[in-house]
């Protein structure tokens, strides 16, 4: 009796266990939605959180996940804030829809996006772009898009049965649009690519709206980005001392707590004169003398030379005038004193450097010792041909007065000589004459004397010259 009654209790123990069950799991089924048991196609913004520049233009697609269905047919309404963004491009130039039953429609006054449009034959894809829309950043700050609640995807069953969809939104941040580097000039370095002997130059910039405050630096590199601690408000400083070579000023601005780009001066110094030198020069057989010189500069190197001329009797002291040449220099000295020749190197940067010698001027006696070979040499020509000159004219001389004293040699043949005679006097009858061929016979071995004599004497027409 006992056992029976245990049983029957372990029987209706398990009863109302099953019943408690049962009703548990009636209760449950009934508090189930159908729909969340089902996989949900997904249409999405890309991408879904960005950040993006004040006045910039950015793009974002919109892709659909089908979960391994067919769909055929897409109708989405977006919602943007047009105080932050405006459409540029409503769709693009590429989506999975073949067939838009109305063009992609927008209004940037209201910051609403219409797409309606059909895929022939269906798809089914894992990020299908549907459109990519084009927005320009008006004002900083946050901006949301989010698609509509009443719009749908269409499954590719014949029905158009809707497909059960999860539609995301995005957000977004626009910043403000950053300073760009100020418009740096400088009144005493103009020019980047000039050399200066000014190691103080003067920085300026232009001040643009909003800009609060600058962070600048100056060194040897050319694209140093200066730190985000502001260094001044103004818009002019002086860079004292700047060490010679090439430096870099380098200044940002920040416009609220935005910094923005970087502007790189270059400034170029030089104040050393060029090396000392020493100008020589070479005096010409014209009389001219040739000045040479040369010099180096370790920075901005060699503009020109400049010679100026200065005549010590006047005054050591005074400002020569200056002219622009090169070397060598031919300078001609026109006085007779010591002349002080200044030979001023000038580089690129404006840096002077003189260089200065003395030379004694033109004379007689330090041309000689100048050229004193050529002296000599002149000087023996004329004595050598003194003495044949005069060796010549004296034997000549001599031999005439020889031929003049001496006896010319009866053997020696003579060559007559006629000359013109005086008109022959009245002959006295009674003297007697000699035959004529005598006469010449006489006269041709007679000496210069006796013909000297005989010249008086009659001699017939015929013989006379």
């Amino acid at each position: 009796m006992h056992t029976l009654i245990k049983i029957l209790g372990a029987l209706l123990l398990l009863g109302g266990i099953f019943f408690v069950s049962e009703n548990a799991l009636a209760q449950t089924e009934g508090n189930v939605d159908v729909h969340s048991l089902l996989q949900k196609a997904t249409v999405s913004f890309l991408p879904r959180t960005g950040s993006f520049i004040e006045g910039s233009t950015f793009e974002v697609p919109i892709v659909i996940d089908t979960e391994g269905k067919s769909v055929n047919a897409i109708e989405l309404y977006v919602n943007f804030n047009p105080s932050r963004l405006q459409i540029v491009e409503p769709a693009g130039q590429q989506s999975i829809i073949g067939l838009w039953v109305e063009p992609p429609a927008y209004s940037n006054t209201s910051g609403t996006l219409k797409l309606i449009g059909t895929i022939p034959g269906g798809i089914t894809t894992k990020s299908g772009l549907v459109a990519k829309i084009t927005f320009k950043t008006l004002t900083s700050g946050n901006t949301r898009l989010t698609i509509l609640s009443q719009s749908q995807v269409l499954a590719n069953d014949g029905l158009g049965t809707p497909v059960v969809t999860n539609f995301g939104d995005a957000l977004y941040t626009i910043t403000l649009q950053p300073p760009e580097g100020p418009n740096v000039f400088s009144e005493t370095h103009p020019f980047p690519g000039h050399w200066y002997n000014n190691n103080t130059p003067v920085m300026n910039w232009d001040k643009d709206s909003g800009v609060v405050d600058y962070s600048y630096v100056v060194d040897d590199q050319p694209f140093t980005v200066p730190g985000n601690t502001a260094n001044t408000v103004d818009n002019r400083i002086s860079l004292p001392n700047l060490p010679n070579g090439i430096s870099y000023f380098h200044i940002k601005a920040r416009k609220g707590t935005v910094w923005g780009g970087t502007t790189n001066f270059t400034l170029r110094i030089d104040t050393l004169p060029p090396a000392a030198f020493t100008p020589t020069y070479e005096k010409l057989s014209s009389g001219g003398t040739l000045i040479s010189f040369f010099t180096t500069d370790s920075l901005s190197g060699i503009d020109h030379y400049e010679v100026g001329v200065i005549d010590k009797k006047e005054s050591p002291y005074m400002t020569p005038v200056f002219v622009q040449t090169q070397s060598p220099f031919q300078l001609q000295v026109k006085t007779s004193g010591e002349v002080r020749v200044i030979v001023r190197a000038i580089d690129v940067a404006g840096n002077v450097r003189d260089g200065q010698m003395d030379i004694a001027g033109f004379s007689y006696t330090g041309f000689i010792q100048d050229n004193i070979a050529v002296f000599i040499s002149v000087v023996l020509f004329f004595i050598t041909l003194f003495v044949l000159v005069s060796h010549y004219l004296f034997v000549r001389r001599v031999s005439r007065v020889l031929q003049m004293v001496m006896p010319v040699q009866r053997a020696m043949p003579v060559t007559p000589q006629y000359r013109e005679l005086p008109p022959a006097p009245l002959q006295p009858p009674a003297q007697e004459k000699r035959p004529v061929l005598l006469e010449v016979l006489h006269a041709q071995t007679a000496s210069p004397q006796e013909n000297m004599y005989s010249a008086g004497r009659d001699v017939p027409n015929q013989f006379r010259r």
